[in-house]
């Protein structure tokens, strides 16, 4: 009979410890949310970086370039040595419009050395290796779509190939290719 106060109070400070412990992890689990919520605009980027292996750098960030109310980042692998960059167009190896959801980033379009890509991974032109590189550059519709003008540059890093764009259909719910 000696024991059962001690018994009592060991339950008790059991409970307290535990609801404490309960506590703390609440606590610790909303200051977790509220800066995963500062730095989501940090965590996209790195979606958009991550798909192009850290070596690029991204050149458009928070644009709806698909219409559904997200902000998409575009992200390149900027072509090293010769290249025409005259009014404001960009000399590309890689490129991908990633679209950023909360928890992962998906491509909307990929552009390669081996072709331009939809989010399917299927190939939206014909085309040869390109082997010297892109030249990218964007526009902007009176819609507010955003375009995406891609040429391909030869070894003296002038433009090889005729200007080829592509946008956002919405009724596809992909990218395709504008224009003949």
């Amino acid at each position: 009979m000696k024991n059962k106060p001690w018994a009592a109070a060991g339950v008790i400070v059991f409970v307290l410890g535990l609801g404490g412990f309960l506590f703390w992890m609440l606590y610790r689990a909303g200051k977790e949310i509220s800066t995963q919520k500062q730095t989501l605009p940090n965590y996209r980027r790195n979606e958009a970086l991550k798909y192009l292996d850290f070596q690029g750098n991204l050149w458009i960030d928070g644009f709806d370039t698909n219409g559904d109310g997200k902000p998409e980042a575009i992200a390149i692998t900027p072509r090293l040595g010769k290249a025409d960059t005259a009014g404001g167009y960009q000399a590309i190896d890689r490129l991908v419009v990633m679209q950023l959801s909360r928890y992962k980033g998906r491509p909307l379009l990929t552009v390669d050395h081996e072709g331009v890509r939809d989010s399917l991974g299927h190939a939206l032109v014909d085309q040869m290796i390109a082997t010297h590189g892109y030249r990218v550059d964007t526009s902007i519709t009176p819609e507010g779509q955003l375009l995406i003008h891609l040429a391909l540059l030869d070894s003296a890093g002038h433009v090889a190939s005729d200007e080829l764009t592509f946008g956002w259909d919405a009724g596809r719910g992909k990218y395709i290719r504008l224009g003949p």
